[in-house]
């Protein structure tokens, strides 16, 4: 939805109701006061719904939020994913996603790409938002490069074609927060997140597709790559020129560029 983490869905930061999840190994301190402001914000009795009653008493101030000025936005889909729900048992679906969702992750910390979360057959992830860099665009095009070739590495089970994606990404300010009082979710706010998503919704299947604000953070070795595609009409934005590039032109693989584990920015569980 417009203003929010995408359409459909927002950051499952949170297990069981107003309980922080166990992080990962590396979201150890990605927020240091946020456990003790969540607690303290929280702390009334759970209701049946899961929420806090503190809501009912008037509390209803953020409890975490924070201005990123400068973050690259990735969002992808399954080319042709309705379909193949129609066409394939739920078990099927549920394990492609489960073995393609488990490939991304794999890469996060290789390519210093923060997780922020994944729904249905939507991926979204950023890089710049908790770890400063001035590669962010670059990690995330590399990051997203290693996804197609990940995505055509499995078979789709009624057709037994590889599997395609589609990526878009944006690169821009935003905001973060926590938002809610029931299964409280870790969020994305502003154009910059809502723009990334158009960049994948007009994409063309197969292929990676960048706005231009995200192109002039690129090298001249890396501009190379791409294609300019021209003006694409973006739902609340207007006329816009974005790239392409066709990431299985390029067979080799990048991760051995990166040196794992190196600037890592983690994931948090979807």
């Amino acid at each position: 939805a417009d203003g929010g983490a995408g359409e459909g869905g927002a950051a499952s930061w949170f297990g069981s109701p107003l309980q922080l999840a166990a992080p990962s190994r590396s979201l150890l301190v990605p927020f240091p006061t946020l456990n003790a402001s969540f607690s303290s914000a929280n702390s009334g009795k759970a209701t049946a719904s899961g929420a806090s009653d503190r809501g009912a008493r008037g509390s209803t101030s953020l409890v975490y939020k924070q201005w990123h000025p400068q973050v690259s936005v990735l969002f992808s889909d399954i080319v042709s994913y309705t379909s193949m729900s129609l066409e394939n048992e739920p078990e099927e679906v549920m394990a492609l996603l489960h073995t393609l969702f488990s490939k991304f992750d794999s890469m996060l910390d290789v390519f210093g790409v923060y997780k922020v979360e994944s729904w249905g057959d939507s991926y979204l992830a950023c890089t710049g938002l908790h770890n400063e860099s001035q590669d962010h665009a670059q990690d995330l095009i590399d990051f997203a490069r290693e996804m197609h070739i990940a995505a055509s590495s499995i078979t789709v089970p009624n057709t037994g074609e590889p599997l395609q994606i589609r990526v878009g990404i944006h690169s821009g300010p935003l905001h973060t927060a926590v938002v809610g009082m029931c299964r409280a979710r870790y969020s994305l706010f502003g154009d910059t997140v809502n723009t990334a998503s158009r960049m994948e919704s007009t994409g063309i299947p197969g292929k990676c597709q960048i706005s231009e604000d995200t192109y002039n953070l690129l090298s001249a070795e890396s501009k190379g790559e791409w294609s300019l595609r021209g003006e694409v009409h973006v739902k609340g934005r207007g006329i816009m020129t974005t790239y392409i590039m066709d990431p299985l032109a390029r067979l080799a693989p990048v991760m051995e560029h990166h040196g794992e584990g190196e600037g890592a920015e983690g994931s948090a569980p979807a």
